[in-house]
């Protein structure tokens, strides 16, 4: 693949990335004289429907958005069956990779970054796009420290209907809400919960939910309360820990409602604290499976683990009942 040019003008140079839809290529598009990335769709994919849609989907999300915190897209195209799309090159590295790479950034550097996110978000609300897979894998870092969303691949416009399958959910685990982990509609309040998980990772460097597989985390999100921040980090405040627990709370209804009242609290918290978190580490090999996006199937036997629980805690309940009556 490298070194095909690619509609007479993009040039394939190098592999950067690849994910579980697409491969992501450096390259060079040859009339403006400008470094690009190239998306393209796996061979494997090309002719499945579904990959397809999302790979169009994707596009056309992020054609619809022109903001400095997204990354640009430029075309999109298809060439001896390749299906690809060309974006702005991102020079720098994903915020996962400087999380696992230990990078120590101090309260108020984290919520100056998530204000940025936070703005690339508000603009692909005031949209009608749902992003619906945010995580530090799909928010890249320029050298300049700009943070840039990217992977749009599952984003939904509000008004239409989802791709959720029927009996599935897609997502990463390890950041999906819980109403997307029940098969439900995502919205807003969705992408919010996520941007939580992503905040209580950079300032605690790990996720609350951790598990041997996607099920395990995905039962998590929906029935555990995770510890607050400020347990796991004595120098995060308890505002700040308290905000982040607002954006994870499992209710919708009880998290931030929208964008732009996240924004106010952050910004309100955001010369409270100058000093250098420190970062607890934990098992990579854990939050492997809980990184990726894909399709989590079983919603039924998700449901029917919940259900098993709710049966347990209740006899459990009525057996401390009729002790203490006994007594």
């Amino acid at each position: 693949m490298e070194n095909k040019i690619l509609n007479k003008r993009y040039k394939i140079l190098n592999k950067v990335g690849v994910g579980g839809m697409a491969t992501v290529y450096k390259g060079k598009d040859l009339s403006l004289n400008r470094t690009i990335a190239i998306k393209i769709l796996k061979d494997e994919l090309q002719e499945k429907s579904e990959s397809l849609n999302r790979f169009e989907i994707e596009a056309q999300s992020i054609a619809a958005l022109s903001h400095l915190n997204i990354v640009s897209i430029y075309d999109i195209g298809k060439e001896d069956d390749i299906n690809y799309f060309i974006m702005e090159f991102v020079d720098g590295e994903s915020l996962k990779e400087k999380i696992d790479q230990n990078v120590i950034l101090t309260c108020d550097e984290s919520i100056d970054l998530m204000l940025k996110i936070c703005k690339g978000v508000e603009h692909a609300h005031n949209n009608n796009i749902i992003h619906r897979d945010l995580k530090p894998h799909n928010i890249l870092i320029t050298k300049g420290g700009t943070p840039k969303i990217a992977d749009f691949g599952i984003a939904k416009f509000a008004a239409k209907k989802t791709m959720t399958k029927v009996g599935s959910v897609m997502g990463s685990a390890g950041y999906i809400s819980p109403e997307q982990a029940r098969g439900k509609k995502a919205d807003n309040r969705s992408d919010i919960y996520s941007l939580g998980i992503t905040l209580y990772e950079m300032l605690t460097g790990q996720v609350p939910f951790m598990g041997e597989t996607a099920i395990a985390v995905i039962i998590k999100h929906i029935q555990e309360m995770p510890k607050a921040p400020y347990e796991l980090n004595s120098q995060i405040s308890k505002d700040l820990s308290d905000l982040i627990m607002k954006m994870i709370t499992k209710d919708p209804e009880d998290r931030y409602q929208n964008i732009q009242d996240l924004v106010v609290d952050l910004e309100s918290l955001k010369d409270l604290s100058d000093s250098k978190p420190t970062i607890i580490l934990t098992s990579k090999e854990l939050k492997k499976e809980a990184d990726k996006t894909k399709i989590i199937s079983n919603i039924k036997n998700i449901n029917a683990k919940e259900n098993n629980n709710t049966k347990e805690n209740n006899n459990t309940k009525e057996n401390l009942n009729k002790k203490d009556n006994i007594n």
